[in-house]
């Protein structure tokens, strides 16, 4: 796919447009071929901190899907969002470095094209599907669609290499969280 299709495929005419929910759930859930450089160009011109929270909702919607008993799938979800979102905040530019581009399309190819999670039916069959299909069938399921089990044991190999944090934000939730313990403990000593 060369740079215009791209554009055309994510509904979008410059980079710059690339600011809604729908524009990451469209990157995300695509099997295409994407040129990772083309991804870096649209990247590169849209604010980080803009993108994690268009992620933060798209992932937030997707883990709402991730079955009760499905612990450790909703844990990696969880996991490689802090990643991305880590990644795109960090660094010395408000944009979207190539380090979380590559991390995305990593992301996006397990979640929506290398994956395996086995669902069965009711009559017993299995049937291998990705997470962004299992997610999916999960949420048709409440619109009265067939029901299935789902096992995500094997998708839940996804290798996070790095666990990646921004110090400014870790800085500041411990602060805040010190300020809550602070008021806890002045409230209890004034009782």
């Amino acid at each position: 796919m060369n740079r215009q299709e791209l554009y055309d495929f994510l509904d979008i005419e410059t980079p710059e447009d690339f600011r809604f929910v729908e524009n990451v759930s469209q990157y995300l859930e695509s099997e295409e071929e994407i040129e990772t450089e083309d991804l870096r160009e649209i990247f590169a011109a849209l604010n980080g901190r803009e993108i994690s929270k268009l992620m933060e909702e798209y992932f937030e919607e997707i883990m709402e899907s991730v079955p009760d008993g499905e612990t450790e799938a909703y844990e990696l979800l969880s996991n490689i969002l802090r990643s991305l979102t880590g990644l795109m905040k960090s660094g010395y530019s408000e944009n979207v470095g190539p380090d979380a581009v590559d991390e995305m399309e990593r992301f996006r190819r397990w979640y929506s094209m290398d994956s395996h999670v086995y669902i069965t039916d009711d009559r017993g069959a299995e049937h291998d599907v990705t997470v962004r299909d299992a997610l999916f069938l999960i949420r048709m399921e409440k619109l009265g669609e067939p029901s299935y089990r789902y096992d995500f044991t094997e998708a839940c190999d996804y290798p996070l290499d790095d666990y990646v944090v921004n110090l400014m934000e870790l800085a500041e939730m411990d602060e805040s969280e010190g300020y809550e313990e602070d008021q806890e403990g002045y409230e209890e000593d004034n009782e």
